[in-house]
């Protein structure tokens, strides 16, 4: 996931792992899995499925509540298809080949923001209640006349961060 303010964008990926040295992620280890309805089969094929968002942004946005301005198929993390130069995010989804078994580094930079995901979410949450506004957690009140507030959330957490004097999932 990347997004950019106005100026100069900047993507890149690399990573280093057992005897390999730090490198640029190159397409041949990046693939996507393509449906094929008339054998049931998936198949995995070179490239990444990419989505572009058009906004205004301060920090990395909800792409799942956000509908894309465009779509398609990308050879690697690459800035090119995005729609507009400036006040612009993207999504990539698909599969990475590694070489060997190991203990792999990955390292991204961008200009605004970006972050990378590997793997499955391990913590998964969902609002099980219809609860307004900002949900409050904590595990004992913070003062003696304070109630203690709970609150059950199951569902899939995609970042987690501070903001301020608190965090942000």
């Amino acid at each position: 996931q990347w997004f950019h303010h106005p100026g100069n964008a900047r993507l890149l990926l690399e990573y280093a792992g057992p005897g390999l040295p730090r490198r640029h992620l190159p397409p041949t280890l990046l693939f996507r899995a393509v449906f094929n309805p008339a054998t049931g089969a998936t198949n995995f094929v070179p490239g990444l499925a990419y989505r572009c968002f058009e906004d205004t942004y301060e920090h990395l946005p909800n792409f799942a509540v956000s509908p894309p301005t465009k779509t398609g198929v990308a050879a690697n993390f690459d800035l090119n298809p995005r729609t507009r130069p400036e006040n612009a995010a993207m999504e990539y989804d698909g599969f990475l080949a590694v070489p060997r078994d190991g203990v792999y580094t990955f390292i991204v930079s961008s200009d605004d923001g970006s972050r990378f995901f590997v793997g499955q979410p391990t913590i998964r949450m969902n609002v099980l209640s219809n609860h307004p506004g900002p949900v409050e957690i904590r595990r004992v009140p913070t003062r003696a006349d304070e109630p203690d507030l709970w609150v059950t959330l199951e569902g899939t957490v995609n970042f987690s961060g501070v903001r301020g004097a608190g965090g942000e999932m």
